[in-house]
């Protein structure tokens, strides 16, 4: 329950206020299904999509990936494991063994760590992720994250993704990262010419060390974010990358002096 909840919070549901009547959209469901293992390509989260057209109202293709109203509900979220796990079984060895569809769904999570608040303890970055979630942060900006995210996203499957080029390129745009400008050294002139040069004003000429942040920077804080391929986020990782870049953002003390949670480090970037 704890993972339908944490998906639950990541998009706005105006419609659906009590807990009982939380959902989840298709987004979040892709993702669970790569983070336990239960699809590992684009091609195997299709099939498994495929296996839901039987759920009482959901409905086969999904139009729109981001949308709540086109999402499942929690005993829909269960029931597409039960029938994930069905149609793996018939495409498996499985197909005919009585015991068939109970090994293959223990099968399906035997390597997985369903245990969300123990995943925590151990991932900071997912921590930051899960307290900002139950907070409401994700809901609050969902208009101009999913915006941005439909925007530049392009269909993979049955699901939109991000590539990282473009998400850079939405960083850039956004005007948030430090690209120091280089600049040329003075040429020495005529009457400088074997004259050793002052130490004391070479030191005096000196600035503090230029911020910088820029697309390599980028890169290799979201390097272990992806969805199936390595150069794409799916939106659930879409947003992990964002908090990545807050965590090793280098603000500036003056910023830091405005920033006393770690949701204002998120915010800026929003």
């Amino acid at each position: 329950m704890d993972n339908f909840k944490f998906y639950s919070n990541l998009t706005e549901n105006p419609n659906f206020t009590k807990e009982e009547n939380a959902q989840i959209c298709l987004q979040a469901f892709v993702h669970f299904m790569k983070l336990m293992d239960i699809a590992r390509t684009k091609d195997e989260a299709s099939a498994a999509s495929e296996c839901m057209h039987e759920i009482d109202g959901v409905n086969i293709p999904f139009a729109d990936t981001l949308n709540i109203q086109n999402g499942l509900n929690y005993a829909q979220f269960l029931e597409a494991i039960l029938r994930i796990a069905y149609y793996k079984k018939e495409h498996s060895d499985q197909a005919g063994n009585p015991e068939g569809f109970k090994i293959t769904l223990e099968t399906m999570f035997a390597d997985a760590e369903l245990d969300l608040k123990k995943r925590m303890k151990s991932d900071p970055i997912l921590n930051s992720i899960v307290t900002l979630s139950n907070q409401g942060t994700f809901k609050e900006y969902f208009d101009i994250l999913g915006a941005v995210f439909h925007e530049k996203g392009m269909n993979k499957g049955d699901h939109l993704e991000i590539s990282k080029g473009d998400f850079i390129s939405v960083l850039k745009d956004a005007n948030l990262l430090i690209i120091p400008k280089v600049e040329k050294a003075p040429e020495a002139g005529k009457g400088d010419k074997g004259k050793k040069p002052d130490p004391k004003k070479e030191e005096e000429g000196k600035e503090a060390p230029a911020r910088k942040f820029d697309d390599m920077d980028v890169k290799e804080a979201i390097a272990t974010s992806q969805s199936f391929d390595d150069d794409q986020l799916g939106y659930i990782d879409f947003l992990e990358a964002i908090i990545r870049i807050a965590h090793v953002f280098p603000f500036n003390e003056e910023e830091l002096a405005d920033m006393v949670t770690f949701e204002m480090k998120v915010q800026y970037f929003v």
